[in-house]
């Protein structure tokens, strides 16, 4: 069989999920992300290389929210919108070197746990250190709650029971509040500082009524979500 050149084309025939649920990937990052797969698939780069440097780039977008006195949070989310790019190349890359993997797959969830975590908590702590009272606490409680994305993971790529492992994040309250999954949450989250920034230069009551918002509904969500599992058990 003829080797397929890592054309354009072919990246976005090959490279791409068959079935893209998520609006914002399918019309907005797929369209750019193709040109960074195009460049990596060029290079010994795996997909797992890809998806740690995404956690990096996060990472360090996220702990720029934490320093508002300068232009450090508007960095910030530009490198937070970097690595979700990031995180369509892995798998974009992936699937052309045909080196898809559980492992893979699981460790590309657990980095939307790190970044999102992340800069849940940075936020929280940027726009208390613009004293904006109890944001700290605010950041540090929706930071908290993200973490059980980590189990969503493990039975995400683990069970063959699909409607199982999809029941985590897929009750009506989840979808009613869905503005804080990610990456909506992201998107939401640059909005707002650009918002902020653009009229005041620093944070503003927008990005804390978000954090607020942020707070409020992740503590619901996993309250329900604890009750769920608690009463199927039984």
């Amino acid at each position: 069989m003829e080797k397929l050149i890592p054309t354009l084309k072919n990246l976005k025939k090959i490279g791409r999920k068959s079935i893209e649920t998520e609006p914002y990937a399918k019309y907005m990052i797929r369209p750019i992300s193709v040109y960074f797969t195009w460049l990596i698939v060029r290079t010994p780069l795996s997909a797992n290389n890809v998806t740690f440097l995404q956690i990096i780039v996060g990472s360090c977008g996220a702990v720029f929210l934490a320093f508002p006195g300068g232009y450090l949070p508007l960095y910030g989310v530009i490198l937070i919108q970097i690595s979700y790019i990031l995180d369509c190349v892995d798998g974009e890359v992936a699937r052309w070197k045909k080196i898809e993997s559980k492992s893979g797959e699981y460790l590309d969830l657990i980095c939307h746990t790190v970044v999102v975590s992340l800069y849940m908590f940075c936020f929280g702590y940027g726009l208390w250190s613009m004293n904006f009272q109890n944001a700290v606490i605010f950041g540090a409680v929706a930071s908290l709650c993200t973490f059980k994305i980590d189990d969503y993971a493990y039975l995400k790529v683990s069970t063959k029971n699909t409607e199982e492992s999809n029941s985590l994040y897929e009750s009506g309250l989840v979808k009613f509040f869905a503005f804080y999954r990610f990456p909506s949450s992201m998107n939401f989250l640059t909005i707002s500082i650009l918002y902020d920034y653009y009229i005041n230069g620093q944070y503003g009551i927008l990005s804390y009524t978000l954090l607020v918002a942020f707070c409020i509904t992740l503590v619901l969500g996993r309250i329900v979500q604890i009750l769920n599992s608690f009463y199927k058990l039984k």
